[in-house]
């Protein structure tokens, strides 16, 4: 079974993909496998005792931990709109309108989950962990602690996927950081 992490980025490598070469042909024969994750995906949005977030994952490969990622939900909500640009161009409304749904309530929730656990500090820096809703506090040197080594590999998908928007406050509070 693929991670909700991997799911999303194939939503939006594909999506890419698409924009780069135009390939009408590649959607149709896709279509059926990515119809699948974003149902699966949908199954965990939509699920009340996560309040709208993606089910609890391993932080990565290599750290067991169970998390609400950051980068891994950001990378999803991505993944679910630029799938569903490339299926409204492709003439797949239904499939493009449940990608718009699911993505905005996902980003609505993970929204209020930055809200509750990011923190403001001094000169302008803003903390938001990457284990969202766990009590994550900031680290005094991002490479003097493990945590905080990881937080600087994997904040990029975060940001990367636009749910900051770019020069905006909290990208740059973010980068402060």
């Amino acid at each position: 079974r693929s991670t909700n992490w991997r799911m999303g980025a194939r939503l939006v490598g594909f999506a890419s993909y698409v924009r780069l070469t135009g390939d009408r042909a590649e959607v149709a024969r896709v279509t059926p496998a990515l119809r699948g994750y974003v149902e699966r995906l949908g199954r965990q949005i939509r699920s009340r005792s996560r309040k709208g977030l993606l089910q609890r994952e391993r932080y990565s490969s290599d750290v067991s931990a169970s998390v609400f990622g950051l980068h891994s939900q950001a990378v999803v909500w991505q993944g679910l709109r630029s799938m569903g640009q490339v299926w409204q161009e492709a003439g797949y409304a239904h499939l493009a309108a449940s990608c718009r749904r699911l993505s905005r309530r996902l980003e609505a929730s993970l929204r209020r989950a930055v809200r509750s656990s990011k923190q403001r500090l001094p000169g302008g820096a803003l903390f938001v962990p990457v284990t969202l809703l766990d009590g994550e506090r900031p680290y005094s040197a991002l490479t003097a602690s493990r945590q905080g080594s990881y937080w600087n590999l994997v904040m990029p998908y975060a940001l990367a996927s636009g749910f900051f928007p770019p020069h905006g406050a909290q990208a740059r509070g973010v980068l402060a950081y």
